[in-house]
């Protein structure tokens, strides 16, 4: 069966960084050729990346008032309005018969007037904080319910959305676990890269723990700046390398400070993905022990399967779906995020304990290579279609 044309409207899609983003965009590009078009904000880099796409892809300003909301209601309002106008325009245009929503709010609310006033059927798309953070919320919790309720289908990132899903009434029979997969997909790494990489940072003759992350409190950098000192008492030439950048780095590095680990931990705000290839290679073990802080959560955690992807053994916390990305005692350890004395065991047995980190680590890539590509990923989104 011919899936229905669709439109994808989404505040986030590359050339924009961003891992919403992203999984839009490989959800895209592995559905049939001329299934569906996508509505996304303006860049300046967008001309050119657009032009390269197998599918069309049509930039909306508009859109991008959305990404910054106002304090004042009748405003928002007004931008919601805009937007409805220009989505109904791109249906008209194209002939679609199904909106793919990627954004619950306030992007949903534009698809429920949709849904109600052109008949047309919407896709909702989840992936943890956009369904828990509204929640706080008595209206907006009513308004998500509702959101939900009239959705044709669901799309959840991880079976821990998928369960907050139906706590808010979506039906069982409507939801698509469609998991995202990792992005680098070349795990070649020159050699020059590698030994430019250890040079750099003095990471020779070391066993170098990895977390590559937006620096955000849920992520646990701060666990394994603590749990450090004790993995060193072990494993006295055990170094920290922590990729990414955020608005925690001030508090990481206070932390590095008072333990006195400044030779110890390296951070690098930015690299590009032959450089993200080397340090997920350069690594010995990868470790992001996620926690919840408040309705913040590891929604799934894709960079567990990159890890994977190198034949790395993982340290996740138990929280949210991290625990679907890395199973435990299969391909990594699990711990309590705010045990950090559990998290320095998992670390001291990863580091000592060469030949299981290895069959951790092998059992992850196997595990990568057979069920997070985006062919059979898709595959579940489709089924989901020719409902």
């Amino acid at each position: 069966m011919t899936p229905p044309k669709s439109l994808l409207v989404s505040l986030e899609f590359p050339p924009q960084h961003g891992g919403v983003g992203n999984y839009y965009y490989h959800v895209c590009k592995h559905l049939p050729a001329g299934s569906i078009v996508v509505l996304a904000p303006t860049s300046a880099q967008a001309p050119a990346f657009d032009v390269k796409q197998p599918f069309t892809i049509i930039r909306e300003p508009r859109l991008n008032r959305l990404l910054t909301p106002s304090r004042l209601i009748l405003v928002n309002w007004w931008r919601q309005w805009r937007v409805y106008r220009a989505i109904r325009q791109s249906i008209k245009v194209h002939r679609v018969t199904l909106l793919h929503v990627g954004h619950v709010l306030p992007l949903g609310t534009i698809a429920l007037l949709l849904k109600r006033w052109r008949k047309l059927p919407y896709l909702l798309y989840a992936h943890g904080l956009d369904i828990l953070l509204p929640q706080r919320s008595v209206r907006k919790k009513a308004l998500l319910k509702r959101i939900i309720r009239q959705a044709h289908g669901l799309v959840s990132n991880s079976n821990f959305t998928r369960e907050a899903l139906l706590k808010l009434g979506g039906r069982a029979d409507t939801i698509a676990v469609v998991y995202p997969c990792p992005n680098l997909t070349d795990t070649r790494v020159p050699v020059d890269r590698l030994e430019h990489l250890r040079r750099t940072h003095r990471l020779d003759g070391k066993r170098v723990i990895l977390t590559v992350g937006r620096l955000v409190e849920r992520k646990g950098h701060d666990q394994i700046i603590r749990a450090l000192p004790a993995v060193r008492q072990r494993v006295p030439n055990a170094t920290y390398l922590v990729v990414g950048n955020g608005p925690y780095r001030h508090r990481l590095q206070q932390l590095v400070n008072q333990y006195r680990l400044g030779e110890h931990v390296t951070f690098l705000d930015r690299v590009d993905e032959t450089q993200l290839a080397a340090c997920f290679e350069v690594c010995d073990v990868f470790a992001m022990p996620s926690r919840q802080i408040g309705p913040d959560v590891e929604g799934f955690g894709m960079v567990y399967l990159e890890a994977g992807l190198f034949g790395k053994p993982a340290v996740a916390g138990e929280s949210g779906g991290a625990t679907e990305a890395v199973l435990n005692n299969l391909t990594g350890i699990t711990v309590n995020p705010n045990d950090t004395a559990a998290i320095s065991a998992a670390l001291i047995k990863l580091l000592t304990d060469r030949a299981y980190a290895g069959r951790l680590g092998f059992q992850a890539m196997q595990r990568v290579l057979e069920m997070f590509t985006w062919d059979h990923q898709v595959e579940k989104l489709q089924k989901l279609l020719q409902r």
